[in-house]
């Protein structure tokens, strides 16, 4: 057999090196992106009830209906909500955090029926400072969960 010369047997190593550094980085490339979607998912599920969602997923245009119905009932709850705790109206203020409650539930989102149910037993109690307090964290829930929804629509696209 023939023998390769030096410079044939360094080129022929830089090439195989060459090789191996773009499959070690086409390899990282997958990992992280693998890792990007796992953390996406974690995320998702902190504020999706994916068993809720899981029923309607082969039904996008059923599911971003929900949505509109969901931004719906927020606009509607929500500013009624805020105006029955500042004017110290307990059964109101029950209401509207059941009903945001209730859609929360129908929908899935975690964060918004936790925080919407800490509501209710507030207003059982009439604590209306308390009520106040948490309004903040309920629209940060929400928003949390839109954001999420939205991700999970795209994926169920996919």
């Amino acid at each position: 057999p023939k023998r390769n010369t030096r410079a044939e047997t360094t080129h022929l190593l830089c090439s195989f090196c060459v090789c191996l550094v773009a499959r070690g980085r086409q390899t990282l490339d997958r990992q992280r992106e693998r890792e990007k979607a796992k953390q996406r998912k974690q995320k998702m599920e902190e504020q999706l009830n994916l068993d809720v969602l899981s029923e309607f997923a082969g039904d996008v245009e059923f599911l971003k209906e929900l949505q509109t119905l969901f931004q719906f009932e927020w606009e509607k709850s929500y500013p009624k909500l805020k105006e029955a705790a500042e004017e110290k109206k307990s059964d109101e203020a029950y209401h509207f955090s059941h009903n945001i409650k209730s859609c929360s539930l129908n929908m899935g989102a975690k964060k918004v029926v936790e925080v919407a149910t800490a509501l209710e037993t507030l207003s059982r109690q009439s604590n209306f400072d308390e009520i106040l307090a948490k309004l903040p964290s309920l629209e940060t829930a929400r928003e949390q969960f839109e954001a999420a929804f939205t991700q999970y629509i795209e994926s169920v696209e996919e």
